[in-house]
């Protein structure tokens, strides 16, 4: 599904150009389900410090993996970003 021409060249120096590095770090997201595993880090870490950004982060990249069949992890990471930002912040007014 991609250029023979890109193929060829990312194949013999896969981190070398923009266009190599966009594709080894596409490849790298899919091998052993890694955008599932950094969306449920970034959950676990979202509810344990009720980091905003965190959870914002594991619910962006948990969507990601479950429309890309990365779903064993990345549906715990869903529920876990949504557990985080329901969840009142330290301090605040109930």
């Amino acid at each position: 599904m991609e250029p023979a021409d890109l193929t060829a060249a990312c194949d013999a120096a896969p981190w070398q150009g923009p266009a190599c590095i966009l594709r080894s770090l596409t490849i790298q997201a899919f091998a052993a389900q890694r955008l599932g595993l950094f969306a449920l880090a970034c959950g676990l870490i979202a509810l344990l410090t009720r980091w905003r950004a965190a959870a914002l982060a594991a619910l962006a990249a948990g969507g990601a993996g479950l429309m890309l069949y990365s779903t064993s992890a990345a549906a715990p990471a869903v529920l876990l970003a949504g557990l985080a930002l329901v969840r009142p912040a330290t301090g605040a007014p109930r």
